[in-house]
């Protein structure tokens, strides 16, 4: 059965903390079950990387949803794809938490070494690379290596 994919950045609201993340986290793993999504969230510096898969319809209805949050603005798709395979099978939404700490020079290299770490062999070669290459600005700042 096919699989649908969509990848869309954001920025965060100003002032998201770690409890409303893991509040976000939690009704997005409950809802992702009942609705058959699996997917991972990269949280940078204010912004936001998500991939969400599963049957098209409840991809485009849960994606719908996240647009209407106000805890995140600008939402950009960056990717909508149909694969045979998912991604992240075992995930109803895995998620990592990635922070700048080192100059501007050094930042491609840091954000790439703990992503990498932290995505499943099974994420196919144009989806690590997005997130890989993920710099935390909307239009901006998504490079592909």
């Amino acid at each position: 059965m096919a699989v649908h994919r969509l990848v869309y950045v954001s920025t965060t609201a100003p002032g998201l903390d770690q409890p409303s993340l893991d509040a976000i986290l939690d009704a997005a793993r409950r809802n992702n079950a009942e609705m058959g999504i699996t997917g991972f969230l990269l949280s940078l510096d204010g912004h936001f990387m998500q991939l969400l898969e599963g049957p098209k319809a409840a991809v485009e209805s849960t994606y719908q949803a996240i647009c209407a949050d106000s805890r995140h603005s600008n939402p950009v798709v960056v990717l909508q794809t149909d694969g045979e395979t998912r991604c992240f099978p075992d995930w109803r939404m895995g998620c990592h938490v990635a922070r700048q700490v080192r100059p501007q020079a050094d930042m491609k290299q840091q954000t790439s070494t703990g992503v990498a770490g932290a995505l499943p062999v099974s994420v196919t070669p144009d989806v690590r690379a997005l997130f890989l290459g993920f710099r935390g600005s909307p239009g901006v700042s998504i490079g592909v290596q």
